[in-house]
């Protein structure tokens, strides 16, 4: 990976655990590594995906795999916020 991909995927880590959380564990101190099956597709879709897909994404893990109701609009969010990051990232590693 290059560098500005590990940066990327540290973010999409951090992001996950601490401002998506839709299982609330963040604050309690919980399993630091319990979003971590996700950070390689979240990553992936950050990368080559438009906001729609990278928020469709985390709202199907929400309900699908957790079984939660699912909050698009904080799915919305998280995948602007991810996106924001990759162009931030990539302008700074080509500058």
């Amino acid at each position: 990976m290059t560098e500005p991909d590990l940066t990327l995927y540290r973010i999409v880590d951090e992001v996950l655990y601490y401002l998506w959380d839709p299982i609330g564990i963040a604050n309690s101190a919980g399993p630091r590594d319990e979003y971590r099956m996700y950070v390689p597709k979240v990553f992936e879709l950050v990368k080559m995906a438009d906001g729609p897909t990278l928020s469709a994404y985390l709202l199907s893990v929400e309900r699908d795999r957790m079984g939660l109701a699912g909050h698009s609009a904080s799915a919305h969010q998280i995948a602007e916020l991810l996106l924001a990051w990759r162009v931030r990232i990539f302008e700074a590693s080509s500058s």
